[in-house]
């Protein structure tokens, strides 16, 4: 299977391919120490207050402006309704490391592997994976993190520190073989409703562009809102070798953005 860009799949223990960090316009990657310098360079030019601040650095003030420009976007980014998501019982990936924590991982894989689910809470991090055999078939995928929080699962002594979901976008019957290594069972691949995305889900410039951050600065690709919910059966849930993060694999059903 071919990854975008013609990357391999992700290695044990990681939940997406990593990348390499190339700096713009053909430069070289920063390093540590030319890093510092650019830093240093950035603070004698005095253009630091230009750099966007996080919340927990920003003064009440700055925080309230910050809101309102997130709300100026927002407004003005495409929103729209795929398929059916349920919004009252929406939930996040943490919710489910919650009860792995209290139930053990058996309890969660019974009651929500093979069931649909409707995701809140989600960071778009871009296409990680794609068919190229066929047209506007790939992999999204999505993060939530909890590093404040230390979550033991009963299958692993390293706490749990961040969930990822990948949402199979337009798949047949070839996904089985995308799945292979997730541990998932015949019974629970078929989806009743499944969601079949209109637009290009796949484009390698929108909205496959989504990184850290873009809903709370740039919101430069179109799962980069606070409205999003990601609908699906949950196929497989995976562990990382070294307990650090669940997975969840999903064939969607609905999509807000």
């Amino acid at each position: 299977m071919r990854t975008k860009g013609g990357r391999s799949r992700c290695g044990e223990g990681c939940p997406f391919p990593t990348f390499v960090q190339v700096a713009r316009n053909g430069g070289p990657a920063l390093n540590c120490s030319n890093s510092v310098l650019l830093v240093r360079a950035v603070l004698a030019l005095g253009l630091v207050a230009a750099l966007p601040l996080r919340a927990a650095e920003m003064s009440a003030e700055d925080s309230a402006k910050a809101a309102l420009e997130n709300a100026r976007k927002d407004a003005l980014h495409p929103h729209g309704l795929l398929g059916t998501v349920d919004t009252v019982n929406a939930i996040t990936m943490e919710q489910i490391v919650q009860l792995a924590v209290q139930k053990g991982m058996k309890e969660v894989r019974e009651r929500y592997v093979g069931k649909v689910v409707t995701f809140k809470g989600l960071i778009p991090v871009g296409v990680r994976a794609k068919n190229e055999k066929r047209q506007n078939v790939c992999m999204q995928g999505f993060l939530q993190r909890y590093p404040k929080k230390k979550y033991y699962l009963d299958t692993h002594a390293l706490s749990c520190t961040n969930g990822s979901l990948r949402a199979f976008f337009n798949f047949g019957d070839e996904i089985k073989g995308w799945l292979e290594y997730s541990g998932f069972e015949q019974q629970n691949l078929p989806v009743e409703h499944p969601l079949n995305v209109p637009f290009d889900v796949c484009d390698t410039v929108r909205p496959s562009v989504c990184q850290e951050g873009d809903i709370e600065f740039d919101r430069k690709c179109i799962f980069s809102t606070e409205r999003l919910l990601v609908a699906g059966k949950i196929v497989a849930i995976e562990e990382s070798r070294i307990g650090r993060d669940l997975t969840f694999d999903l064939r969607p059903t609905g999509l807000r953005y």
